[in-house]
């Protein structure tokens, strides 16, 4: 067998475990009162773009394109790139190591492909919105997306020599220091050069830079497990995210031989210094929370949608945002409660006393303080500069 067919074998048993996973959620009558309706729903409103109508034609007409420097900076944090390895593999590396390395440089050019539909698409639907209220030129604004792009397979490749290399507090630091760097970079690009015309070949060179240097990294195979485990957890991505709603999820196993402790660990020993059944409570609450990446990633990723919402849409509506935000991250973070608290891990303290109902309200009132507030902060600094 060679690369190629391996890399396409891999691509098909992917793509159908998404597609099962999919109608396993979607049934039909979830397709015909929901994503049908919604799908009609998003033609109609680009239409309506195209006629100068629609929700956010006015508040495009207003902010310009400030909507546009948020959106691209969530679309610059998305995204991956694809090994397809599995764990049996590593039985084949001893005689077969080049077949994994044609496989992980297929699967390299197949994630740079798709990212690049992903910014391609964007460019072609915000077409009509830039015709209307756009001031550079087409080919600035093609470079925009161009540049745009190098960005992004560059924050790709740090991204996983990052989590590639060693998990030191030094190595993931200076990772990320390299993602804000360049996430800097593209902000720059966007509100202070989109009249040069340089922006094609910074993409370009980015975009080459950040290609040779992963193809590179495809030449060894030392960090094996750490890909396998990383493609096992992008491929479980949307069930998981299917999941989030589900209570029926146990709690992570912290005795997993891969698994480092958190930057946290040593400031959730002791949380509370009073010992109760009402603090027994919120004490395991919190000490799975801020030690369990998957659970700050939910509420990461609900946060951050609701930051995007009110820094785009106009200042009559953020405060109804605002309010939906709260009741949302209460329920988000009661269901995040009810499944920590699931298994009878405490001994001799019921769920369905007063403590656990008391203890559940004051953590849920916490997160969603926590929560509001900072959305309240990106509301006020909106209305402020943008």
């Amino acid at each position: 067998m060679t690369g190629r067919a391996l890399f396409f074998q891999r691509l098909f048993h992917y793509w159908r475990y998404q597609w099962k996973v999919f109608q396993t959620v979607i049934d039909w009558t979830v397709a015909l009162y929901i994503v049908l309706p919604a799908a009609a729903f998003a033609v109609y409103q680009y239409a309506e773009w195209l006629n100068g109508r629609g929700l956010l034609n006015g508040a495009a007409g207003v902010l310009g394109w400030g909507w546009l420097y948020v959106f691209s900076a969530l679309l610059l944090c998305t995204g991956f790139i694809h090994t397809f390895l599995l764990e049996a593999d590593h039985v084949f590396l001893v005689h077969a190591k080049h077949l994994m390395q044609k496989l992980k440089r297929y699967a390299l050019l197949y994630s740079m492909f798709l990212s690049l539909i992903k910014w391609g698409a964007l460019a072609v639907l915000l077409f009509p919105l830039w015709r209307q209220y756009g001031d550079c030129t087409l080919p600035a604004y093609s470079g925009m997306f161009c540049c745009l792009f190098g960005f992004h397979t560059a924050i790709l490749a740090v991204h996983r020599h990052r989590k590639n290399s060693r998990r030191t507090f030094g190595n993931q630091a200076a990772g990320w220091l390299k993602v804000m760097v360049l996430m800097a970079g593209a902000f720059f690009m966007i509100v202070f050069a989109a009249e040069w015309y340089w922006l094609w070949p910074a993409g370009c060179i980015l975009f080459i830079c950040s290609a040779f240097l992963t193809w590179k990294g495809t030449e060894t195979l030392s960090a094996f497990e750490e890909e396998v485990l990383e493609e096992n957890r992008r491929k479980l991505s949307f069930a998981a995210s299917v999941l989030m709603l589900s209570h029926d999820v146990q709690l992570p196993n912290g005795k997993h031989k891969g698994r480092s402790k958190p930057f946290l660990y040593p400031g959730s020993k002791h949380i509370f210094t009073k010992r109760s059944a009402y603090t027994a409570w919120k004490e395991l609450f919190f000490k799975v929370l801020i030690r369990n990446g998957g659970y700050i990633r939910q509420l990461y990723l609900l946060t951050a949608a609701f930051t995007a919402l009110i820094l785009v849409l106009p200042l009559l509506v953020k405060p109804a945002v605002l309010i939906l935000f709260a009741i949302v991250s209460r329920y988000a973070a009661s269901l995040l409660f009810d499944r920590i608290t699931d298994k009878p891990v405490l001994s001799g303290i019921k769920r369905d006393s007063d403590d656990y109902f008391r203890a559940r309200n004051s953590a849920l009132t916490v997160i969603q303080v926590i929560c509001s507030v900072w959305c309240l902060i990106a509301a006020i600094l909106s209305v402020l500069y943008m």
